[in-house]
C-alpha cells in the first residue's frame, strides 16, 4: 500500500479535492492478504497541483473549515488516528505536522442547546403541523419521552388509560424492521406513568387511528399504526417532521430531539433528575445530565437577574 493509495483513503475521511491525472497502484491488502489495484484520476499534473494536494495542517484545516466545531473536531480525532496508523505501518514517513492540528473551541451551551426544543419552539412547530396524525405523533414523542422504535412498538393494550401507564416491553427496529426484546439498556424496558396532559392526547389518537380503519379496513392490535394496520413508517414521519421544523423553525429536527425537550421542559418545571431518567428508561444518560443541568442553570440565572436589583431592608 503506497503513500498515494492512503492520501486518496484519507480524502474520502476529509473530502480532500483531488488534483492529479490518473495514477495506477497495486498494493496487497493487510486484510484479505491478496493484490488489489486502485486507480485515481486528477485534472492536471503539475508542479503546484502537486504541491497543494500535499498533506500538511494548513490544507486539512482550509477543507474543514466550514465544519461545525463539534464536527470538526471528531474528524480531526479520526484523521490522527488514521494517519497515525499509517506512520505505524511504514505507508507515511513523516506525520509531524499533525499535532499542529489542534481542536476549535466548542461553545458546549450553544451545542446542548441545539439538542432540544424550548416550549415556546415547541408551540410554534406544533401549531404550524398540518397533518394530524402526526401533529398527535409529535406530542405522544414528547410528553413521553420515548424512542420512536419503543412507541411504534407499542400495542393498544400496553397503553392503559385505566391505570395511568404505559408498559414499555419492546422496540421496534426501523432499519431491520423488526421487534426487539432486548432493551438497549438493563433500563429500556419498564412502565411510565401518564400524566393529566397526556390523556387528551390519547384519546386523539386512538379516535384517529379509529377513523383511518373506517376508512381503509385494516384492522390492527397496534397503538398507532399506519393507515394499512402495520408499524408506523419511520422515514415517513421523520421526513415530516424534518420538512416541518426547517420550514417552520429554521432548524432540522430528528424524533430523539423530542425526547431532549421532554427532558429540559421537565427539569424546568423541577422535576427531579431521577424521575426523568426512570422515564426515559436510562441508568447513567450523559446528555440527559447534560440537559438538565444546562436547564437548571439557566433558571438560576434567570432567578439571580430577577432579584439583582431588589431592596428589601
Amino acid at each position: 500500500m503506497s503513500k498515494l493509495f492512503y492520501l486518496t483513503r484519507i480524502s474520502f475521511l476529509v473530502k480532500l479535492p483531488l488534483l492529479y491525472r490518473q495514477y495506477i497502484e497495486r498494493y496487497r491488502d493487510p486484510r484479505t492478504g491478496k493484490n488489489r489495484t486502485v486507480c485515481v484520476t486528477y485534472d492536471k499534473d503539475t508542479a503546484r497541483n502537486r504541491k497543494e494536494a500535499a498533506l500538511n495542517a494548513r490544507y486539512i484545516r482550509e477543507c474543514m473549515s466550514d465544519m461545525k466545531p463539534v464536527t470538526y473536531n471528531e474528524k480531526i480525532k479520526r484523521l490522527k488516528t488514521c494517519l497515525r496508523w499509517a506512520y505505524r505501518n511504514d505507508y507515511l514517513a513523516d506525520i509531524s505536522w499533525i499535532e499542529k492540528l489542534q481542536p476549535v473551541k466548542d461553545d458546549k451551551k450553544s451545542r446542548i442547546a441545539e439538542k432540544y426544543l424550548e416550549r415556546e419552539e415547541l408551540k410554534k412547530l406544533l401549531a404550524g403541523m398540518k397533518v394530524e396524525k402526526w401533529r398527535l405523533f409529535t406530542i405522544f414523542l414528547t410528553l413521553t419521552g420515548l424512542r420512536i422504535g419503543e412507541a411504534i412498538a407499542l400495542e393498544d393494550e400496553d397503553v392503559d388509560l385505566a391505570s395511568r401507564q404505559i408498559h414499555i416491553t419492546k422496540t421496534y427496529l426501523c432499519a431491520d424492521q423488526r421487534l426487539q426484546h432486548e432493551g438497549k439498556t438493563s433500563n429500556s424496558y419498564r412502565s411510565i406513568s401518564i400524566q393529566n396532559e397526556l390523556v387528551p392526547i390519547i384519546k386523539s389518537m386512538r379516535a384517529c387511528i379509529r377513523r383511518e380503519r373506517l376508512i381503509y379496513r385494516a384492522p390492527s392490535t397496534l397503538f398507532y399504526p399506519d393507515a394499512e394496520g402495520g408499524y408506523l413508517h419511520y422515514a415517513t414521519y421523520c421526513k415530516y417532521l424534518k420538512t416541518n421544523s426547517e420550514k417552520i423553525l429554521h432548524r432540522t429536527l430528528t424524533p430523539h430531539a423530542l425526547r431532549h425537550t421532554m427532558v429540559s421542559l421537565m427539569a424546568g418545571e423541577d422535576v427531579s433528575l431521577e424521575t426523568i431518567s426512570r422515564r426515559c428508561g436510562h441508568a447513567d444518560s450523559r446528555i440527559t445530565k447534560e440537559i438538565y443541568f444546562h436547564v437548571t442553570q439557566k433558571l438560576q440565572e434567570r432567578d439571580a437577574e430577577e432579584i439583582k436589583d431588589i431592596r428589601i431592608c
